[in-house]
């Protein structure tokens, strides 16, 4: 799967804001929103290139967690289907920081 995703509209959210990360197992895509430091899953209406947030998915980073730490997280509970450009850089950056 490809990360089509990436240029899709969230509602509620400011474009900007948003990062996609990649598609979870079971076909759910996964969002890193900036403003708020959290990541959170999201419904595609492929209709209109467009995803609603599934309410109770948002999971905030935690006060130490880098993003990739938290995207091998999220990983660990389904697995991914699929990963970002956005999503690779910063697993590829958190191990390159580890060594």
């Amino acid at each position: 799967m490809s990360p089509k995703y990436s240029s899709w509209s969230i509602d509620h959210k400011k474009p900007e804001n948003a990062e996609y990360v990649g598609v979870r197992n079971e076909g759910k895509p996964v969002f890193y929103d900036k403003e708020n430091n959290s990541t959170f899953e999201g419904e595609p209406h492929p209709e209109n290139e467009r995803i609603t947030p599934v309410e109770g998915s948002e999971e905030s980073l935690g006060a130490e967690e880098t993003i990739g730490q938290a995207i091998d997280r999220l990983g660990e509970k389904t697995g991914w289907d699929a990963l970002s450009e956005f999503a690779q850089k910063h697993l590829e950056s958190d191990e390159t920081e580890s060594n």
